[in-house]
């Protein structure tokens, strides 16, 4: 799936599941760091946590490979939750399937940002990870101030299999866009 209008001010771009919901085996946390500095070490200790309360969900041979793949998957999810959100809340949400993990975040983005970053995200989705990963480590080698190389999603789904989905919906707080992140990881 690529994007998609869904009607009432909302747009899906990826695999994102409109109609999931968590079910009660889930842990959600919620954050409000407008509130408060948030820095990188916090992003990892939130990641680190996941990874240990998930990693238990599956056969033991498996925790150390999850350990670490859990780990990095939020903490890629969350650092860029939080270098894009402009106000509100953060939420994180994780449930665990049979043969794979679900990955919700939720953030307020600036209108004014959504065309790029969806942008963005569109052609993250839309080609080859590991013909796009190459490309774009070669465009970070040229130009060492690029911040939105999406290095880290493509990773993701180049290496481990994730999958994406962003649902971009219009609210009421004034130029702000609530932006919805769905990650899945299939658990092999």
């Amino acid at each position: 799936m690529n994007k998609t209008n869904q009607g009432g001010g909302t747009v899906i771009i990826g695999e994102y599941q409109k109609q999931y919901t968590l079910d009660s085996s889930h842990v959600r946390l919620q954050f409000f760091p407008h509130l408060y500095t948030m820095n990188w070490d916090q992003c990892s200790i939130l990641a680190d946590y996941f990874a240990s309360y998930f990693a238990i969900c599956f056969p033991e041979k498996q925790h150390k490979q999850l350990l670490s793949t859990i780990s990095y998957l939020v903490n890629e999810l969350f650092e860029n939750v939080l270098k894009f959100n402009v106000c509100g809340e953060v939420n994180v949400a994780v449930t665990a399937k049979p043969q794979e993990l679900i990955f919700l975040l939720t953030n307020q983005l600036e209108q004014s940002k959504v065309e790029n970053f969806s942008s963005l995200l569109q052609n993250l989705i839309s080609q080859d990870p590991l013909e796009l990963m190459m490309e774009k480590v070669e465009e970070n080698f040229a130009d060492e101030a690029s911040t939105a190389s999406g290095l880290g999603l493509l990773s993701l789904m180049a290496d481990y299999g994730a999958t994406f989905g962003w649902q971009f919906v219009d609210n009421n707080i004034a130029d702000t866009v609530t932006v919805k992140t769905m990650a899945r990881l299939p658990i092999e």
